[in-house]
């Protein structure tokens, strides 16, 4: 996707291209390294991507540092999501996966707010498709668990009765459709967060 969006911006109709500088690496890097680091920004966003950071409260500093008076900041998080509620009742996940599966937008909407940032919250509801998640044949089905898990090879590496555990446990939560597909509940949440 990337490659894809770098493409599209090269063949772009706007004056300065070179306004575009890519940078391949942590946050933490950026900061130290980047003399684009010092620059201010008018949007800076993290699309759920806050969950891999470690510390979202330095993560957040970092970036709200460098937003422009009258900038804004576009960070999307989960509310309650089948990952949440997974890893909340499968507490082991949480051992084994390198992310903060339990940062959710409120977390980031307090932090926020008690740094003085004015936060709109527009919630998203949606419904997953997780309907190939119960078919153990299905590759884009095994990836679908793999990315709700956080967790290569999930069905294969995971013991047998932990991943029927998790079938039962994402059939309760869920709802099925006219057609049969299997909807599970989330919601997202968008925090527009400005000075």
């Amino acid at each position: 996707m990337l490659h894809t969006f770098k493409g599209r911006v090269a063949t772009s109709n706007f004056d300065d291209k070179s306004s575009c500088r890519w940078f391949t690496g942590p946050l933490s890097q950026f900061v130290a390294e980047s003399p684009l680091a010092g620059n201010k920004y008018n949007l800076i966003s993290s699309i759920h991507s806050l969950y891999y950071t470690g510390d979202f409260e330095t993560t957040f500093t970092q970036l709200a540092s460098m937003m422009k008076d009258k900038g804004l900041m576009i960070i999307v998080c989960h509310n309650d999501c089948l990952i949440s509620k997974t890893f909340h009742k499968l507490p082991w996940l949480t051992e084994s996966t390198p992310s903060n599966q339990q940062l959710t937008s409120k977390n980031v909407r307090e932090f926020a707010q008690s740094q003085g940032y004015d936060v709109t919250t527009v919630d998203i509801p949606v419904h997953w498709d997780i309907t190939e998640v119960f078919d153990d044949q299905s590759d884009f089905g095994n990836k679908l668990l793999d990315f709700f898990t956080q967790g290569a090879y999930f069905r294969q590496t995971a013991p047998a009765e932990l991943v029927d555990d998790l079938m039962s446990f994402w059939r309760s939560i869920s709802t099925e459709d006219e057609n049969g597909r299997i909807l599970a509940p989330a919601h997202d949440e968008i925090l527009l967060i400005s000075k």
